[in-house]
């Protein structure tokens, strides 16, 4: 068996000595020594290398403060009144007024050994260096001219005139401490050793264990932090049941998996707590599309319309909490940069529903065998009651495919039996763009949330760049810097044309180039300039689209408008404009061209 690794600090340097003999006669413990006292001592251990022990040992207020700082379990070397009573022989002799002074641990002590002997021992309890200057004149003015006392007396007392007599640890107390450390030490391990095989046998079965109290708090994991968000909400409305039955196997699915479930109650500290055990049976997406997945990136979402929707202005999150608690269709719009999806993200995520399964479809990627999939019996039929259903870059689709959309969602009255939210990027063809919503909003009675535009949240726009400046600091590790009065101007007046993400870039720019924590506005300047050169006009501040001449002039100039737009990416240019590639290259002239 190996030996229990103990760091002994000792607060003297006799205690080593005493340290050394008693653990040289024992075979079940390897004891390292320093003499560090008080803050020395705490800061020697939170210095040193803690990986090379398995617990430490000290005295006092050297121990009380080690706890502070260490990772590892600290027992105490406990006074006895033994210890007290070979000081107090030391002084027998003296014919001087007396006092014992100390750690509470030394005065306990001291009381119990007076009620052995019967006499009144005078004791009284310093835990640091400010109670001992404060209580010590006291014990001048009464005629106190010895102490017996712990390190912190020793070096206080001589300041008042007082004498001193340090009260050490005896063999019994150091062999105690040692022994309550290998004791700990050994039942510690024989845990960690059982939970090392608890952790072999379940991963051999595919399997975690999770504990929850009956408030359906996580009590133990294993592994650690080993359950989805998804299952987590599942296994707390499994609770009660589980400590009313006792014992409970099922089925169930949560988020994007199927999972076997068994649980069992037990008692835990007087406390009922239910036992699950689960495993994965895998993905159950009723239909294997591209472009359909289970929506997995609340948090993400959660912190970005917080962080730019949640400001003393805005009441855009109210609006949102409002709308997520009703059961009709939502429909977010906003330009780009404006969080929609997000926003979309947010209410899926707060609403009736929450805690059921949220499937997102890009209807941009899904395509015409996909749509037919997911319009077929084991498609969005095949989603049980109660699930939302998130349709995100609906322009992107053809009118067509779209229209047969909107007609198969109100045939199978799917509005009733699924949540359903839509997030549309606006800007870009407003004719379109109305079409599409009052499409949406009369056939389906979509509830409309529109979000605003940066330019538009004049009000607001200070305490949102400020509030964004913070966060970029806080993600940085750095302290927010000042900025310069006409700088903020500068910022204030940007016309911010992909909104939201193009703030927290500039801001990410500005603190990265920011020195002695002051922006001046020639910095801030300088970085909107290069935004203006790089980022596009806001599509309503362009000039308007030239329609003279033939319908093929102007189908051209539209290609050639989003081509641009679209960073000259042809295969979304195509799906944006609900044509095909090859129809997009016979517009732009350059048939049988393959990029």
């Amino acid at each position: 068996m190996s030996k229990v690794r103990i760091l002994a600090v000792a607060p003297y340097d006799g205690m080593r000595d005493v340290l050394s003999s008693v653990a040289a006669g024992r075979d079940d413990v390897e004891v390292t020594t320093v003499v560090a006292n008080m803050e020395r001592g705490a800061d020697y251990v939170a210095h040193c290398d803690q990986s090379r022990y398995d617990v430490i040992v000290s005295r006092g207020g050297t121990a009380r403060l080690i706890e502070e700082v260490a990772d590892l379990p600290v027992i105490e070397i406990e006074l006895t009144p033994y210890d007290i009573h070979s000081a107090l022989s030391q002084v027998s002799g003296v014919n001087r007024n007396f006092a014992v002074a100390g750690f509470p641990s030394i005065v306990e002590a001291a009381a119990t050994l007076s009620d052995i002997l019967n006499t009144g021992i005078q004791a009284v309890s310093i835990r640091d260096d400010a109670e001992a200057r404060a209580v010590f004149p006291l014990l001048r003015q009464q005629g106190i001219e010895l102490l017996l006392c712990d390190m912190v007396g020793m070096e206080a007392a001589p300041e008042f005139g007082l004498e001193t007599v340090l009260i050490t640890s005896g063999v019994k107390g150091i062999e105690d401490a040692l022994n309550k450390a290998a004791t700990y030490f050994s039942s510690v391990d024989r845990a960690r050793l059982a939970a090392a095989v608890y952790d072999a046998e379940l991963a051999a079965l595919g399997e975690n264990l999770v504990v929850l109290n009956a408030a359906g708090q996580i009590v133990f994991s294993a592994p650690e932090h080993a359950v989805p968000p998804a299952l987590r909400k599942l296994l707390g409305r499994l609770v009660p049941a589980v400590l009313s039955d006792g014992q409970f196997t099922a089925s169930r699915p949560a988020g994007s998996k199927e999972y076997a479930i068994s649980a069992s109650a037990i008692t835990f500290r007087g406390e009922r707590c239910a036992v699950f055990r689960f495993r994965s049976k895998g993905y159950r997406l009723p239909v294997s599309t591209p472009g359909v997945r289970f929506y997995d990136s609340s948090e993400k979402d959660m912190t970005l319309v917080s962080r730019h929707y949640g400001t003393p202005d805005s009441c855009q999150l109210v609006r949102a909490d409002k709308i997520s608690r009703s059961g009709l269709p939502v429909l977010i719009t906003g330009e780009k940069g404006t969080l929609t999806r997000s926003m979309a993200g947010y209410i899926c995520m707060n609403g009736l529903l929450s805690e059921r399964d949220c499937v997102v479809i890009d209807c941009s990627a899904v395509g015409a065998k996909g749509w037919a999939k997911l319009m077929g019996q084991s498609g969005l039929l095949a989603f049980r009651a109660g699930s939302t259903l998130l349709f995100d870059r609906l322009l992107e689709m053809p009118d067509r495919e779209l229209e047969h959309l909107i007609d198969f969602l109100q045939a199978a009255d799917l509005a009733r039996q699924l949540r359903l939210v839509f997030s549309i990027t606006t800007g870009f063809y407003p004719q379109r763009e109305q079409a599409v919503i009052r499409l949406l909003c009369d056939r389906l009675y979509c509830i409309r949330m529109e979000l605003p535009p940066l330019r538009e949240r004049e009000r607001a726009l200070r305490s949102v760049i400020e509030g964004c400046l913070t966060c970029v600091c806080a993600d940085m590790g750095v302290r927010a810097p000042q900025v310069e009065d006409a700088g903020m101007q500068a910022l204030l007046g940007f016309d911010w044309p992909r909104n939201y993400p193009q703030l927290y870039r500039v801001m990410t720019q500005l603190v990265a180039d920011c020195k002695d924590g002051f922006l001046t506005a020639a910095q801030v300047g300088a970085v909107l300039e290069c935004e203006s050169s790089q980022v596009v006009l806001h599509p309503q501040k362009r000039a308007d689209l030239d329609l003279s001449g033939t319908l093929e002039d102007i189908d051209y100039r539209v290609v050639v408008q989003v081509l641009a737009e679209e960073g000259m990416n042809r295969s979304r240019t195509a799906r944006r404009l609900g044509i095909s590639r090859a129809t997009l290259w016979r517009i732009l002239g350059r048939e049988g061209e393959r990029s």
